[in-house]
């Protein structure tokens, strides 16, 4: 593949795109090889991320695909938005959710990427950097953290609470040891404390539960695309539309911890009699997970 590379770079008409140094460039009457490989040869010429904006899902899936075989996947990511709203296309919708994520987290950290989107999700508003950056969570050994703090800013974040940890967005407490699969690693962290105090980090293997690597420090990226605080009065809106008596301190207690352990992000509810995602005090709640 390189060999064609080279090849395509000597063509004359090639030499004025690599020398044109404006941040943006419009290329028309090309196939969409053409765009591919002239894309591929601004990469290695040039040390800044590249954004290719294809007409529609169905180009880009092309492009993306062909520049992984030609620069690495780990050179290329995909910013797509959802375009199905079906049942079925759940597994799907996550699969572009944690790559959005990923795009990311490549953008804020100065990755060197391509990235590959098309003209709906090119034009989709995202949060503010800075929002995003704020609620990136840093561990050291050492650290002394409030563990119930820590566990529901991870909710927020939209971690998923579960009885094991074994695939990306998971997080599972057990006593003082805290469990989770962070969207920017490929593989699960685990967080052993002894009191408050972090007194190890190591990587292992979510199949074996054996160690891989003893580590000093990590960061853990949101998976949520819009961050929220957790907000009382949110919540009880969502209690009052859903019949529960939130003047009941019991009723209410008991009410939250499920919200809790089914996962609250951003605040992710999920209420039985509560379907839809409803609008409180101007912030958007999300129901998805329903509980018992």
């Amino acid at each position: 593949m390189n060999n064609i590379i080279e090849l395509f770079k000597k063509q004359k008409e090639i030499i004025p795109f690599l020398n044109d140094n404006s941040k943006n460039s419009l290329i028309v009457n090309s196939t969409i090889n053409h765009n591919v490989l002239l894309t591929a040869l601004k990469f290695y010429e040039t040390d800044k991320s590249i954004i290719y904006v294809a007409y529609n899902l169905y180009k880009a899936t092309y492009v993306y695909e062909t520049l992984c075989d030609i620069l690495g996947v780990e050179n290329v990511n995909f910013f797509v938005t959802d375009e199905i709203v079906a049942v079925e296309a759940l597994a799907i919708s996550n699969e572009f959710k944690y790559e959005r994520m990923h795009t990311i987290n490549s953008l804020i950290n100065n990755q060197k990427k391509v990235v590959v989107t098309y003209i709906s999700s090119f034009l989709r508003p995202l949060i503010d950097k800075n929002i995003y950056i704020e609620n990136t969570i840093s561990l050291k050994k050492g650290n002394n953290i409030d563990i119930s703090q820590l566990i529901k800013k991870l909710v927020i974040m939209g971690y998923k609470r579960t009885p094991s940890t074994s695939q990306t967005g998971d997080f599972s407490v057990r006593g003082e040891i805290i469990d989770i699969y962070p969207i920017n690693s490929n593989k699960p962290y685990r967080i052993d404390f002894f009191d408050d105090e972090i007194d190890y980090i190591k990587t292992f293997d979510p199949l074996t539960q054996k160690t891989i690597e003893v580590i000093d420090n990590i960061s853990i990226f949101p998976i949520n695309e819009l961050l929220y605080e957790y907000n009382d009065e949110i919540i009880n809106n969502i209690f009052f539309d859903a019949g529960i008596d939130i003047d009941n301190a019991v009723a209410r207690n008991a009410a939250v911890d499920k919200l809790v352990h089914a996962g609250l992000g951003v605040v992710k509810l999920a209420l039985d009699k509560v379907g839809v995602a409803r609008t409180h005090a101007g912030q958007t709640v999300a129901v998805s997970t329903a509980i018992g």
